[in-house]
């Protein structure tokens, strides 16, 4: 919903330094400045420059005589022709804006006079003079129109928040990262020592670990998370190569041994986890809820396959899982993506994914796509890289899907990784919203940014990659615009 540009100042004997968008302890001087005072500055609605242009909040620094939109435009945005709307507290008897270019040739505008003139930003900072109603005080503000600088639409890789796994030990040989719908839990080891680091709060980097008493045998590759707790595989000496299920709410202290057995773990949908096992000789899929066995239909990959990505499609009843790659029943790698519903899979790559491989990371997202007057159309899109193929090699590509796996092409270069990732191989990705604050205080000051994190995965010396990444759209750090 679209609001005004909201007013700096309130009552003029009780406002502060930058009227009511920031504080200080400096108070502001009535007497000084109230003839000559603004009362609120915007931009008249342009869909050529931005889509709710008028909107965007404007600071008023009323002792410094400086005006500033504190959470930056766009990247991209044109701001060679901005109509401006200024309201003053008292009024004034003249309005003038100076634009200054490098080569000297200054231009004026009389505001007073024409309300609609549009004005040059593009050069820096921009005067406007006010004289007071009386004609006895004057003064000049300086108005920077503030644009971003980052490409909105790439996805970005902080350097500044790259750290190593969250681990009791320096250098762990071994991880698998999960969640459940409350937490996320890092599993790693070290010279046979497990280590298990939990948060609640990924983008604050809390993390609490402890040492946990997983199962004799336990597979770290088969750690997985469902809502309501935490699953891995044991192996137990079975000559069919399956292993023992169980099943833990905190991960730590107690695991518990189910009636289940699974050659492979495929992921989550709600209370559940779903996994391949191989009956007699007959691929099924088996559940943590059922002893039931359903056959698998030809080609699903049954090892290997990437991280799970899980996903509502609009005309689906309820949540699915995707998986990409992997090795099929025949040992071959699974050129397909694959999407299960909790009761039956489905391929749903409409070609051969030439490009896919055993463990890939596969992440559901969005990107966006300007359409015209720079408004940005925002898509559910599948993002699928790393993964080793049978030659060894690691790809650092990304692929992308916008339609839930159906179609897959090479991603942009805007999200593609950056040169500064190491390849590897079966990384974790997990997404989890933060809450961003923005330097205005009104009209928005917090926002939710979702962020995805990236845990380990296997370089091509084989060795563990003691990293965690956190990435996302640059324009959704941006603060929304309404």
């Amino acid at each position: 919903m679209k609001k005004s540009a909201t007013a700096c100042l309130g009552a003029l004997a009780t406002i502060m330094l930058f009227g009511s968008c920031n504080s200080n302890e400096e108070i502001y001087d009535d007497t000084k400045y109230s003839s000559t005072a603004v009362y609120s500055f915007a931009f008249s609605e342009d869909k050529k420059v931005m889509e709710h242009l008028d909107t965007v909040f404007f600071s008023i620094d009323l002792v410094n005589a400086r005006i500033f939109n504190a959470d930056s435009l766009p990247m991209g945005a044109p701001v060679n022709k901005l109509v401006p709307k200024v309201v003053m507290v008292e009024g004034a008897s003249a309005i003038q804006f100076t634009v200054h270019r490098a080569n000297g040739s200054d231009t004026t505008y009389n505001y007073t006079a024409n309300t609609t003139d549009s004005i040059d930003f593009s050069h820096g900072p921009v005067d406007m003079r006010i004289v007071s109603l009386d004609g006895l005080s004057e003064r000049t503000y300086s108005i920077h129109v503030n644009v971003h600088t980052l490409k909105a639409d790439s996805l970005t890789w902080d350097r500044e928040a790259l750290r190593t796994l969250p681990s009791a030990f320096n250098v762990p040989t071994r991880q698998h990262t999960t969640a459940t719908a409350h937490a996320t839990y890092c599993l790693t080891e070290a010279g046979g020592n497990y280590s298990l680091a939990v948060s609640q709060d990924l983008f604050g980097d809390e993390w609490t670990t402890s040492t946990p008493s997983l199962p004799a045998g336990a597979i770290i590759d088969s750690f997985t998370g469902a809502d309501n707790a935490l699953y891995i595989l044991a192996a137990d000496g079975a000559t069919d190569g399956s292993a023992a299920l169980w099943r833990s709410t905190d991960g730590a202290a107690t695991w518990q041994p189910l009636d289940v057995r699974m050659n492979h773990i495929y992921g989550s949908l709600g209370e559940h986890v779903y996994g391949a096992y191989c009956s007699d000789g007959t691929w099924c899929t088996v559940s943590s809820g059922t002893s039931a066995l359903m056959p698998l239909p030809a080609g699903v990959p049954v090892a290997e396959t990437s991280c799970p990505a899980r996903f509502t499609f609009p005309l689906a009843e309820g949540e699915q899982m995707l998986v990409v790659g992997g090795v099929d029943a025949d040992g071959k790698i699974a050129k397909s993506a694959w999407a299960f519903d909790g009761d039956s899979w489905a391929r749903v790559s409409r070609y051969s994914l030439s490009w896919a491989a055993r463990r890939m990371t596969l992440v559901s997202f969005v990107s966006y796509q300007l359409k015209s007057n720079l408004i940005p159309q925002e898509f559910p899109t599948m993002l699928a890289f790393g993964g080793i193929d049978d030659k060894g090699a690691i790809s650092q590509k990304v692929y992308m899907s916008r339609d839930y796996g159906m179609n897959w092409s090479e991603a942009p270069a805007n999200l593609q990784l950056a040169d500064y990732l190491t390849p590897v191989y079966g990384a974790q990705a997990i997404v989890a919203d933060a809450t961003l604050h923005g330097r205005a205080i009104r009209p928005i000051d917090q926002w939710e940014c979702p962020f995805i994190y990236v845990f380990g995965g296997t370089t091509t010396a084989g060795t563990l990659s003691n990293t965690l990444w956190r990435g996302t759209i640059n324009r959704l750090l941006f603060k929304p615009l309404q």
